[in-house]
């Protein structure tokens, strides 16, 4: 196990009013990090097709405030990477920008690794995505609720508290929190079962009959609290009933052709095969839980793509856009933030930051900029505010507090690359791109 104390997002000193401002400002300037904490062991993916049992541990990446701090019972929020259930873990960029902002707002995060794999590419049957990829999900779901149940065991060696466990997940991710949160551990999906040829073609067994390290772990329940999450889907609605009102954040693209919108095939990746994955998006969750009175939260971005907080090209490769953060990334953060704030009960100003178009406004010349920035605000003169310049993947690069109307800044240190900079006075907060390119 590898610890490390850096911190990335929102630096602030902590001061007496540190726990009014917990959970809805970053108030921890530093925070811990642990890697490769082992939750769980099970049948991974075999990808000879041998169908034999292939057991290995399953781990997780912990974030959490420092050991001076004095609450002993804080939210956990549980986070599951993307990749279509072929690739991706919990180094991915935006999975580490998530668990570091959040540690250093209070709560206890942890990115969790789960399996991944099978055969994309044959036709249907067993060893095909028809099959395969649920067989993955399946997989996925099971990890996820075994991490629950990991933490839940073992919540006094972490200081959390078991009632108030939230999931965040983003595409593959967010489709194994929402069925990891509202399934029962008696539903089943017929792929799940033993299969006639192909790789793992054993019975995966139910739900909650995998993945746990230890026998103990199965006497906890996997209930949480709360689910964020980031264009997904699940494969039928109504796994989520009323008698499990968990608040839910739902933030989609309309024209993601990833994870549907709407209700359609997944993950054709421009290989234009339908894959019988039917799934159904953020669109139909939404009308699904509107009708049953259920709390939840929806965030439709007109025309904006699958996984829209990063941009660039889609690696076919890697399954992940290659580039991390971009501009709708502070908008969702913010939302993900307030969404937590609303549900964790530890918060008792739940006043939510203001809309956008409130937020302050500035100018940033030249853009693309080399050895020198200028950041111009339209406050008044004397009014203090702050500036914050994060690099691609979310690291804090340059933190100034100021009540000048114009600061130039020294970027002659910083590699080029793409940069976000955000300008924010109390709870109103703008980012906008720079680029800085080499001299």
């Amino acid at each position: 196990m590898r610890i490390s104390y850096f911190c990335i997002l929102f630096c602030f000193a902590i001061t007496s009013n540190l726990y009014a401002q917990r959970f809805t400002e970053s108030v921890f300037s530093e925070i811990e990090i642990s890697y490769d904490n082992v939750y769980g062991n099970a049948d991974s993916w075999d990808a000879l097709f041998n169908g034999v049992n292939l057991p290995a541990d399953l781990n997780f990446d912990l974030y959490q405030p420092p050991q001076s701090d004095t609450m002993t019972k804080r939210p956990l929020v549980l986070t599951f990477f993307g990749g279509a259930f072929l690739r991706g873990s919990s180094q991915r960029p935006d999975m580490i920008a998530w668990c570091d902002s959040l540690a250093h707002y209070g709560y206890v995060a942890a990115a969790v690794n789960y399996r991944l794999g099978f055969n994309p590419v044959l036709g249907g049957e067993s060893i095909g995505p028809d099959t395969g990829m649920k067989r993955a999900a399946w997989r996925a779901i099971q990890d996820a609720r075994a991490a629950v149940r990991y933490f839940k065991h073992n919540h006094e060696t972490y200081g959390i508290d078991t009632t108030q466990i939230y999931l965040l997940g983003n595409s593959a991710g967010s489709i194994t929190a929402i069925h990891a949160a509202f399934m029962n551990p008696d539903e089943w999906i017929p792929e799940a079962g033993e299969v006639d040829d192909g790789a793992n073609n054993v019975d995966l067994g139910l739900l909650d009959e995998s993945t746990s390290l230890e026998a103990s772990h199965f006497n906890h329940t996997t209930d949480v609290s709360a689910v964020i999450a980031l264009w997904g889907a699940t494969m039928d609605v109504n796994y989520i009933e009323p008698t499990e009102n968990i608040p839910v954040m739902l933030v989609h693209g309309t024209a993601d052709n990833i994870v549907p919108y709407d209700e359609g095939s997944a993950f054709n990746f421009g290989t234009g095969y339908n894959l019988t994955f039917t799934l159904y998006g953020s669109l139909p969750i939404h009308e699904h839980m509107e009708s049953l009175g259920m709390t939840h939260e929806f965030y439709s971005y007109p025309n904006q793509p699958h996984a829209f907080y990063s941009c660039g090209e889609m690696s076919l490769t890697e399954l992940e856009r290659d580039s991390f953060p971009c501009e709708y990334w502070a908008p969702i953060f913010y939302d993900g933030i307030d969404f937590l704030a609303s549900v964790n009960p530890y918060v008792d100003d739940l006043t939510h930051r203001a809309d956008q178009s409130l937020s302050p406004e500035f100018h940033v010349f030249p853009n693309p900029a080399i050895d020198c920035v200028e950041i111009k605000t339209e406050f008044e003169a004397g009014q203090n505010h702050h500036i914050e310049i994060f690099n691609s993947i979310g690291k804090k690069v340059k933190d100034i507090w100021t009540s000048e109307v114009s600061v130039k800044v020294d970027i002659s240190s910083l590699p080029e690359g793409m940069y976000l900079i955000q300008v924010s006075n109390r709870d109103k907060k703008t980012v906008k791109k720079l680029i800085i390119e080499e001299g």
